[in-house]
């Protein structure tokens, strides 16, 4: 006796491929942001107040009031004797200018991934050079840091006086290799 089948190998595999995509759609997608603001007042971290020839560290996985500790994913501001001032860390910051050596200062809603130049030291200002960092504007910092989950994405958004920087928000995408825009969610 021949079996019949009211459903053929063909019609089984796109039933099963449509419900995969639906699963995806409703299923909730385990990437989120976290953003930490630095308002005025109790609590809020100076970042630029580090002497010569140390750096003062930002986390981007912690709030305000819990900053100025080196980790994996801290990024340190710090200045020297002749004017230099610069970003460094274990965490990676987006960089270009003259020879990639210098912090970049994005535009709110740049995607901050894979696709930017990244290096563990960065210059903000050093003399006779030009700055990428536009003084008294909103800009954001694209970060890359790994604490042992796999490349993680995040910006500090920051108002450039002078040499130094001023942290007003950070924000980190939480899933490993996954993008995220500066300044979004929106501080």
């Amino acid at each position: 006796m021949k079996r019949v089948s009211f459903f053929s190998r063909t019609t089984i595999l796109t039933a099963a491929a449509l419900l995969a995509v639906a699963l995806a759609v409703i299923a909730p997608a385990d990437a989120s942001v976290i953003v930490f603001n630095n308002p005025a007042g109790p609590g809020h971290f100076d970042w630029p107040s580090a002497p010569f020839d140390e750096f003062l560290w930002l986390d981007l996985v912690l709030p305000a009031d819990e900053q100025g500790v080196f980790s994996a994913s801290a990024i340190g501001q710090g200045q020297s004797a002749d004017g230099t001032a610069a970003l460094t860390g274990d965490a990676f910051i987006s960089l270009g200018g003259e020879g990639d050596f210098f912090v970049i200062g994005h535009p709110f809603s740049t995607e901050i991934g894979d696709s930017l130049t990244w290096g563990q030291t960065g210059i903000i200002a050093f003399p006779g050079f030009p700055d990428e960092i536009p003084v008294g504007e909103e800009s954001y910092i694209g970060v890359r840091f790994d604490v042992g989950a796999g490349n993680q994405f995040g910006w500090i958004g920051v108002i450039r006086s002078g040499n130094e920087l001023n942290a007003f928000a950070w924000g980190y995408e939480t899933e490993p290799g996954v993008p995220i825009a500066a300044g979004a969610p929106e501080p």
